[in-house]
């Protein structure tokens, strides 16, 4: 096999990155609707289960294999000199990948094990009282070292850059769950609740060892059928002198595993957290709650972040010579953005606080009625504001940030996670206020994030006299008295209890939005005339 060109690998990138993102869209929109379903028939508790599970397989798998994945993304042919029984450099290459992915393999027993260990004795007492709990753990192990066996395929597999094969085989192995979990739980749903509850959890663990058995055998499928001349158990490579691990790759696995504890922590640790602090039907209850909360900020507000991103990755890159018009412009379009944003999450907000308890129960089962649910949703909205600024602000950062500012902020977010630690012990464990105090530990978080990124891009912009917060204008207080006076009115209709209600709060929020329009109308110019020219032009 030929060595592939760089226009080769940069072709089958892009593609690959097109697949993989329609692919993730597709297994989270599956699984969303899934879990949807199900909360017609499973309580908090046995979702708050589920979720422990699920963060304990995929930690476990997280760890063993994760630094395995980054290191071995260092193979390279050109660097290959030795030989496996007189073949190309290329297939020296591969099996030497072949031989690491066995890495992940050995690590995932005493990893399993230890996670497991700690579960079961975090763990409350009403889960180890389930009668197939004993069961689901097995079934969670299974899975776990099941996956792992089809790493070295895996790992082969990204080194050929086939990212259509991966996208494949991740939405069968995500359908076969889903088809798995939801059929076992819809046949079981009989008889009492707590019967209700052991059969639903040993159902997603159920679905979880089918995930991980449908994707490692469509792996190892692949691999068979390609396998000549490379051999699946680890193989020595001859040359210089025999091996079974590059020695490059393997000390770079080892120099890496303390970040990638220390990242899994930054991006888990709500459920780390709420693992610790809160019961297993609070678990559950947030987990509800953050399915719905967070779908507006993964559907709509992330690829706008994502696409502001690479804007100003493409502004602001050294290849346009970082200009000073350059910046202006990246300026003016943070300043829109921002400005956009306020407006339409007071919109979000509005509507989501009056609203989103009664749509809440027209979605969820009637185990989901007394729990905090409905009442903790409309918080939760409004935390979603802070986690939307932060995510443009912190998008902003990044492409403006010189080294010395990453590695300060690397330090910063350090801390902030453990302010944040702290903050969940003192509102949930000692003030007593329960998923109330978690939420708002996250937003204090955002609060501490959000500040230092005004701070170091104030500083950034003012090198060049560009004042990143502007002055406070006519325009900017009327559309801080006609949200208050909007706020008022909703006040007024009170909380939605009926259709009828909603609809109201909806013609509220539509004057609203309106006024909004009306006044920013040189900024609805701006971004609809383009749009409307480009139309014309297309036609």
């Amino acid at each position: 096999m030929e060595k592939p060109s760089q226009e080769d690998i940069l072709a089958r990138s892009a593609a690959g990155a097109t697949l993989l993102i329609f692919g993730s869209l597709f297994t989270k929109i599956l699984t969303f609707v899934m879990n949807n379903v199900l909360f017609w028939y499973i309580s908090p508790t046995a979702f708050g289960i589920h979720i422990l599970f699920e963060f304990t397989v995929s930690s476990a798998l997280y760890y063993s294999r994760e630094g395995a994945r980054l290191a071995c993304q260092r193979v390279s042919v050109k660097d290959k000199t030795d030989k496996l029984g007189g073949l190309s450099a290329h297939t020296s290459a591969v099996q030497s990948i072949i031989n690491f992915g066995f890495i992940p393999i050995m690590m995932g027993v005493p990893i399993t094990w230890a996670f497991f260990t700690l579960q079961h004795k975090s763990i409350a007492l009403e889960a180890k009282n389930l009668g197939w709990y004993h069961l689901c753990v097995k079934l969670n192990a299974m899975a776990i070292m099941v996956e792992l066996l089809g790493e070295p395929c895996y790992l082969v597999n990204q080194f050929r850059l086939n990212f259509k094969k991966r996208a494949q085989y991740e939405s069968l192995a995500v359908v076969a769950k889903c088809v798995v979990t939801f059929v076992a739980v819809f046949y079981w749903h009989e008889g009492d609740g707590d019967e209700n509850d052991n059969l639903a959890i040993l159902a997603f663990s159920a679905g979880q060892l089918v995930y991980s058995t449908v994707l490692t055998v469509l792996y190892v499928r692949d691999f068979t059928r390609k396998s000549s001349p490379f051999r699946f158990l680890p193989t020595k490579i001859t040359g210089k002198g025999s091996y079974y691990f590059d020695s490059g790759i393997f000390n770079h696995w080892l120099s890496i595993f303390g970040q990638i504890v220390f990242k899994h922590f930054l991006t888990e640790g709500d459920k780390l957290i709420t693992n610790l602090f809160c019961t297993l039907s609070q678990q559950g209850v947030y987990n509800l709650v953050n399915n719905y909360g967070s779908l507006l900020a993964r559907l709509l507000l992330a690829p706008v972040e994502e696409s502001f991103r690479l804007y100003l990755t493409r502004t602001l890159s050294h290849s346009h010579g970082s200009s000073l018009s350059n910046i202006q412009q990246a300026h003016r379009v943070l300043q829109l953005l921002l400005k956009a944003y306020t407006y339409f999450l007071v919109l979000v907000c509005l509507a989501g606080f009056s609203n989103s308890s009664f749509l809440l129960g027209l979605v969820t089962g009637k185990q989901w009625q007394a729990s905090e649910a409905a009442d903790l949703l409309p918080y939760y909205l409004c935390y979603v504001p802070f986690l939307a600024f932060n995510g443009i602000l912190e998008a902003t950062f990044t492409s403006v940030a010189n080294p010395q500012g990453i590695a300060h902020h690397s330090v910063c977010m350090g801390v902030f996670s453990v302010a944040f630690f702290a903050m969940c012990y003192v509102f949930v464990q000692q003030c007593a206020m329960g998923l109330y105090g978690f939420i708002l530990a996250n937003v204090a978080n955002m609060l501490l994030r959000i500040a230092y990124c005004v701070w170091y891009e104030r500083r950034y912009f003012r090198k060049f006299e560009i004042e990143m917060i502007p002055r406070f204008s006519a325009k900017m207080a009327n559309g801080v008295f006609a949200s208050v006076v909007a706020v008022l009115c909703q006040w007024f209709l009170g909380v939605s209890t009926s259709v009828f209600g909603v609809a109201k709060s909806a013609v509220l929020c539509a004057i609203l939005a309106g006024y909004m329009a009306f006044l920013e109308r040189e900024l609805v110019a701006e971004v609809v005339t383009p749009l409307v020219r480009g139309r014309r032009k297309g036609n």
